[in-house]
């Protein structure tokens, strides 16, 4: 049996820390699923508002290949991102490499901008 060659995102393939904080780091995660393209050299892109904020340049492994974006969001809010995987020449199925998520980010709290946290100290 011959298997179309494919890249694939699974449904829980964008992953985060439960908070994101407006002007803090923080790492997104992402797993690209593919069969038959080991070895091929392809851009992943992390998208905010559908504008590049991070692109890689990465070489697909045998299945899975792991790739981390630091991201420091600016303004708090729920924010449109999107991970892209680059098409690459002879891919049949197009439609599958792009991943969008909607995190919450919030405002960091500090010792000193909360009347909770001023009661403890």
């Amino acid at each position: 049996m011959i298997r179309a060659r494919e890249r694939i995102f699974p449904q829980d393939a964008v992953t985060y820390g439960d908070y994101i904080y407006s002007g803090k780091e923080t790492s997104i995660g992402t797993e690209i699923i593919q069969r038959g393209y080991e070895g091929e050299k392809t851009v992943i892109s992390l998208l905010e508002d559908g504008k590049v904020i991070s692109g890689k340049s990465v070489i697909l492994s045998d299945e899975i290949t792991s790739v981390y974006f630091d991201y420091k969001p600016e303004s708090e809010g729920e924010k449109r991102m999107e991970v892209r995987i680059s098409t690459l020449e002879d891919e049949e199925i197009k439609d599958n490499n792009r991943k969008l998520f909607f995190p919450e980010c919030t405002r960091r709290r500090e010792p000193g901008n909360d009347n909770l946290w001023n009661s403890f100290t």
